[in-house]
């Protein structure tokens, strides 16, 4: 489906991802599946209870996504991301907070000009998520997890071409 990971995606990020055990008896999913369920929720930014079925449980969606939120799994992706030189050697928070230090104090000098433009047009790709325009989930861990998530998923396609 259109916002899934593609396999040269999936083979960047599978292994960064914690395996994950069945409780009791189940056994447990595939990572890529529940990944792919929440760019899904990120993207369409409905709220997880409607999810679509082929991604599995909604709430067995969720519960991962906060748990690898709670336990910093998404701040470690993006990170070891940003390390195999994703991002071009740039933070991509970075972007953004010199783009509100410019906001915040009204200069936008020739200088600082690149670097705005930059950072709206990383907004605007962020926007392209739903989820991260209407706030459905709204605990700071949850969000910054979103953050992070969709800025990998944003430059995972640069990253494939580069192999």
């Amino acid at each position: 489906m259109r916002g899934d990971l593609t396999n040269e995606e999936w083979g960047i990020i599978g292994e960064l991802l914690p395996a994950e055990r069945g409780r009791g008896c189940r056994p447990s999913h595939d990572n890529r599946r529940f990944i792919n369920g929440m760019l899904y929720v990120l993207r369409v930014g409905c709220p997880w209870r409607d999810m679509h079925e082929r991604y599995g449980k909604w709430n067995s969606v969720y519960v991962r996504f906060r748990r690898w939120a709670e336990q910093g799994v998404w701040d470690a992706l993006l990170e070891t991301l940003v390390d195999l030189g994703l991002s071009g050697g740039r933070r991509p928070d970075g972007a953004a907070s010199r783009h509100l230090a410019s906001v915040q104090s009204h200069s936008a000098d020739c200088m600082q000009l690149p670097a705005i433009q930059g950072s709206e047009r990383m907004f605007n790709r962020l926007k392209q998520f739903r989820l991260i325009v209407t706030h459905y989930d709204k605990t700071a861990k949850s969000f910054l997890g979103v953050l992070h998530l969709v800025a990998a998923k944003l430059w995972l396609p640069a990253f494939v071409n580069r192999l």
